[in-house]
Formats: structure tokens, C-alpha cells, sequence
């Protein structure tokens, strides 16, 4: 099993004139840190109190947008995997070993 590139992915997506349900952005755990560390800069920026028990990662209230995509790669070098979903299908994430 392999993730397609999403150009294409998208591509085979257009020629049978369907849209993708959903688009992932998947990231090695062992980049979790760096994400963190990325969403707690954020967050200082735009003036918010960090608490010391409170993780950003998971109190899904960030998304990682395009800008923030292109910031974890040029700070942190930390780049995901884009997996586009279609309608009705189901995706499957093996859990690293």
C-alpha cells in the first residue's frame, strides 16, 4: 500500500469528475514536538496565555492552512502527507513501528 502523490491523485480525481471528500495532512509522530512547538509560537503571536497542562495539538481548535504548512517546513523542516479522500471511500493509516 502507498500514498499517491496528490497531483496525482488529484489528476485521476478530475478525469472521473470527482471531488475529494476530504484532504489529510498526516505527520510522523516523531515530529509531534516541532508541531507543538510551531502552534505554541502561534498561539504567543496572537496574544494568547499558554497553560502549562494544556496541549495544542489536541484540543482541535488549529488547523494547519497552506501558511502554516509552509512555516513547519521553512522553520522545522517538517513536512506531512497530503492524502486526499474520496466520497464513500475509507482511509487506512498504518501505525508506525
Amino acid at each position: 500500500m502507498k500514498a499517491l502523490p496528490l497531483g496525482e491523485y488529484t489528476q485521476r480525481t478530475d478525469e472521473k469528475h470527482e471531488l475529494p471528500g476530504a484532504l489529510w495532512h498526516i505527520y510522523a509522530a516523531r515530529d509531534a514536538d516541532k508541531i507543538r512547538d510551531l502552534l505554541d509560537k502561534v498561539a504567543i503571536e496572537k496574544g494568547a496565555r499558554l497553560e502549562p497542562d494544556h496541549d495544542l495539538i489536541h484540543d482541535q481548535s488549529w488547523y494547519l492552512d497552506g501558511t502554516l504548512r509552509d512555516r513547519l517546513y521553512k522553520e522545522y523542516g517538517v513536512e506531512g502527507y497530503p492524502i486526499a479522500q474520496r466520497l464513500g471511500n475509507a482511509i487506512f493509516i498504518p501505525a508506525y513501528i
